[in-house]
This record gives structure tokens, C-alpha cells and sequence, in this order.
């Protein structure tokens, strides 16, 4: 049988976010990580960087796939142990805030530009939504 991994435990059916996060702290136990942040967020602007410099689409979605999976090791590193709710809880934020505009919309969206709707938002922003 082939040796067990340490990352084994991780459940693969748990949400890819949670996944990523245990798999980066699973491999910071064994001192794969950066001495400091800095590292996460200098792997940051590099992984920005390439997504930007691409030209074809599946290239930019890989690199932008493994951005996310760097953000996430961000958050392992600012204290933040569950990126599924952090996300959820943004998932709220946009919710609230896109009802705002539709409750306010003098008329249909569709017939509104960018920054009419985007006047609402910044309302519902500043109203805390």
C-alpha cells in the first residue's frame, strides 16, 4: 500500500474552501509554509500577475483557481479558520445590498446603467447593508 498522506484526513467531500484551509494547515504543521506572511501575500501579486498577463481563458481560470487557494492560505494565516462562512457572510452582503437597489430602482434594472444601480449600492452601503 502506498504510505499514507498527511492531507488523507481532510474529508474530499467537505466545501473546497474548507478543504483548501486543512490542507494548508496541514502542511504548515510540517513547516510547508512561509516563515511570514509576507511569503502568502508576495504569492499573491504573483498569482495576480499571471492571471493578468494571460491571454487565453483557461490558462487565466487555472491561475485564478490557484489564487483562491492562496487566498484562502491568507486567511489560515490572518486568524480567519473558516473561509465557508466568510464567504457566506460576503454571500449576505451582496444579497442585501442587490435588494436595496431592486427596492429602490425608480424602474427595471435592465433599463438602469452601471451607474445608476451603482449609486444604490454605495446608499446601501452606507446605510451598513
Amino acid at each position: 500500500a502506498p504510505p499514507k498522506s498527511l492531507l488523507d484526513g481532510v474529508p474530499k467531500g467537505a466545501p473546497a474552501l474548507m478543504v483548501a484551509y486543512k490542507y494548508t494547515e496541514k502542511a504548515a504543521k510540517v513547516g510547508f509554509d512561509w516563515p511570514d506572511v509576507s511569503g502568502v501575500e508576495d504569492k499573491i501579486r504573483e498569482e495576480l500577475a499571471e492571471i493578468l498577463a494571460e491571454s487565453e481563458a483557461p490558462a487565466k481560470v487555472s491561475a485564478i483557481a490557484d489564487l483562491m487557494f492562496v487566498l484562502v492560505n491568507w486567511l489560515r494565516w490572518l486568524g480567519v479558520d473558516d473561509p465557508e462562512s466568510l464567504m457566506r457572510g460576503v454571500n449576505g452582503k451582496f444579497s442585501r445590498r442587490f435588494a436595496y437597489i431592486e427596492q429602490h430602482a425608480p424602474k427595471p434594472l435592465s433599463e438602469m446603467t452601471l451607474e445608476e444601480m451603482d449609486a444604490f449600492w454605495d446608499q446601501a452601503k452606507a446605510e451598513g447593508l
